[in-house]
This record gives structure tokens, sequence and C-alpha cells, in this order.
């Protein structure tokens, strides 16, 4: 929560698609969500840090 931010010992990550419109081809679609793979790689670099 917001009154526990300064306890933290690493910025907040965020993993999202990007801001643009979506391709309504599902190959591009499906690279342009991201995936389970994209999230695992978001949670292991940030408890790298």
């Amino acid at each position: 929560t917001e009154a526990c931010f300064f306890d933290l010992e690493a910025p907040p990550v965020r993993v999202g698609a990007p801001h643009h419109p979506l391709p309504m081809a599902k190959p591009l679609r499906d690279a342009f969500v991201p995936d389970v793979n994209d999230l695992l790689r978001a949670i292991r670099q940030a408890m790298a840090t």
C-alpha cells in the first residue's frame, strides 16, 4: 500500500502492454501483450536489485 512505500528495497515495476493501439492480427497481438515469461522476467529483475 501507499503507507509501505518507504519500506520498499527497490522501486516498483509495472509490466503491461505499451501505450499504443492493440494490433488486430493475433501473432502481433500475442507479441504485444505481456505473457507469463515477461512477468517472470520482471519479477526476477526486481528481486535481483
